[in-house]
Formats: C-alpha cells, structure tokens, sequence
C-alpha cells in the first residue's frame, strides 16, 4: 500500500535530462500549483495537437469537480522545480463497486518511469480506496494511441484494453451548415437553471444505454453550468417535443485554448443525445446542425466530439455526414481490484 505524506517524499529515480535533480511525489497544494500545471499542460499540448491546453481557469474548474477529493486524490510528480507530471482520480461510488476514472498528464519527451510512477501511484491509491470502503474498485483510464510509454506502464501494471474510442474533427470556417429542421419539433437554448432538473433527466434517460454510464445529478448539473468557464447557457440546447417536454439535447462548450502554438478558442459538441421514443427521426442530425451553426456565429473554426469506436453505427454516420473526419484513437485501460485480495 503506497502513503502519499504531506511533505513530499522520493519518487524513483528519472534516468533523463531530470536525473541530476530528485524526483518527489507531492500532493496538490492549490492555487500556487497552478501556474506550474498549466505549463505542463500546454508543454504537452505543443508538442502534440491531441492533447488538450489549458488555462488556470479551466483547470481551476476541472479540480473543483466533485468526483475529486483533492487532497487524497491527487498527485504530482516534480523535480526541483520542474512539474514532470500529474495524476487525478475520479471516484463514482456504486452499489456494488466504486468506479474510478483516471486523469493524467505527463510530458511526452520524458522519461516512461515518470508514466510508471504515476500507475504506480494509480494502483496503490485505487487499493486504499477499495480498503476503506471494503468494496472492489473498477479503474478506467484512457490513453491516446500517441501515448506509447503510457500505455506501457497500464500493460505493465496489470490493465487491459477493453474498449476503443475515436475522437472527431468538423472543419466549420467557410462552410455551409443547412438548417436544422426536425418536423414537430423545436429546439432551443436551456431555459436557466428552473430547467436542469428537467434537463437531466433527459439526458440520463438518453445515456442509460452507454458503457460505464453513470447517472448526472441535479447538483453536478448546476456545478458546472456556475462554475465551468468553457460553459455558454446560450450553446445549450434542447429539442422540445410535442408534447412540451425535453426530447434530447445538444452541450457546446468554447475552450479558451491556452498556450504559444494554440491561440484560437476551440468548440466541442460535450453532448448530444435523444430519449429512446425520439430516436431515428432526424432529431439528433437537427441537434447537431443547430450545435456546430452556433459554434460557427462564435467564430469558431473547428469542432470536435468524442464517440466510442464499439458502437458506430448511425452516430458514426451522422457525423461524417456533418462533415466530422476521425483524427485521433483513445484506448480504454481497465483494471479491477478486489480489496479481498489487496
């Protein structure tokens, strides 16, 4: 069982550029952390476009998630005074099994024993956590396919690949988007907060299929759409059904995009999903169409949107459609852990 202390403590030696100085494992410590974890975020973001820039706004934001216990949950790894890497986990609680997600960062021209360190530190926190709730835990982490020394410290650590997902890129400067139009049905920005109750409860009701879904609250909800500096109430849109109520539903989010070779804000569709009654008749194609025609009054000149490569089919389809080209493969690394046998 691996103890992270509040003083930081050796981590194992970084045979690079790094190995004169002393590598430490060290907990979060707020705010002053985050100049130095923005800078590692863009560094990497620089050296490849898949991986997302940032701006302590943003990154702010993301740590105030509830799914993290901050100081429990998250770990860096520094030497002297260069930030190397940085690891989060996500705890979802369950009846049966605590999932958790992994969020990780670690520069790509460093050394694969900064990767192994932060698995390591995956694997024996994933452990404590399945002690003290005496429930086993299901860890997730997601590594792109240019994340080689990555996805060797998941192999190493006893993960396995179990799904595939793809992530997606609309070209939007100079193009014409059509009209969205889905016959019976209206589609509008959310109506403030009065109307997320009724908001997730249609979006879970339109993700209750997906893999390792987990169910939206109406907290987290509101969380994000007060907190999340990438969010835009008027970029939120719903399709209203006859009968007045919320059909499906489309999320864009505007990143700022942060750092030297990545000056221009970037839209994403975060989600789009119609209830089961609503499906096959077009309104999930008027979703996005609406979505990327309000990206592009933004001025945005690309979109992008991420969906599981297992299960394409007519999701697939509509977004080559759309004009969305794949640019990029994820792999999901999954490890279970029984607090019985750790």
């Amino acid at each position: 069982m691996l103890q992270i202390p509040s003083t930081p403590v050796p981590a194992p030696k970084l045979h690079s550029s790094h190995n004169e100085l002393s590598p430490i494992l060290r907990k979060f410590t707020g705010d002053q952390d985050l100049p130095a974890l923005v800078k590692l975020f863009n560094a990497c973001a620089d050296q490849n476009e898949h991986d997302q820039a940032t701006n302590e706004e943003e990154l702010r934001s993301d740590l105030t998630r509830p799914e993290i216990d901050v100081p429990s949950n998250v770990i860096l790894v520094q030497a002297d005074d260069h930030l190397l890497g940085f690891a989060a986990l996500l705890v979802r609680p369950g009846s049966q099994q605590i999932d958790i997600a992994v969020w990780m960062q670690a520069l790509p021209n460093d050394p694969s024993s900064v990767e192994a360190s932060l698995v390591r530190w995956i694997v024996g926190r994933a452990g404590e956590i399945s002690r003290e709730n005496q429930q086993p835990v299901d860890v997730l982490a997601f590594v792109g396919e240019h994340r080689l020394p990555r996805a060797a410290a998941f192999d190493v650590a006893g993960f396995s690949v179990v799904r595939k997902f793809v992530e997606m890129r609309c070209r939007l400067a100079n193009s014409v988007i059509s009209s969205p139009h889905c016959e019976g049905y209206s589609i509008r920005p959310i109506a403030g907060e009065k109307e997320i109750p009724n908001w997730v409860a249609a979006l879970n009701d339109s993700f209750a299929e997906q893999w390792r879904y987990h169910e939206l609250t109406v907290e987290q909800a509101i969380h994000f759409a007060r907190h999340d500096p990438c969010y835009r109430p008027q970029g939120d849109f719903v399709a209203i059904s006859p009968d007045g109520s919320i059909a499906g539903l489309c999320q864009c989010v505007i990143r700022a995009n942060a750092g030297p070779a990545r000056s221009l804000p970037v839209g994403r569709i975060a989600l789009l999903g119609a209830r089961p009654a609503h499906r096959r008749i077009g309104l999930g194609s008027a979703l996005l169409r609406t979505g990327l025609r309000w990206l592009q009054n933004q001025g945005i000149n690309e979109a992008s949107l991420g969906t599981d490569a297992n299960d394409l089919g007519s999701a697939m389809s509509l977004y080559q459609r759309t004009g969305f080209e794949v640019i990029h493969q994820r792999h999901a690394y999954r490890l279970r852990i029984d607090q019985d046998k750790t």
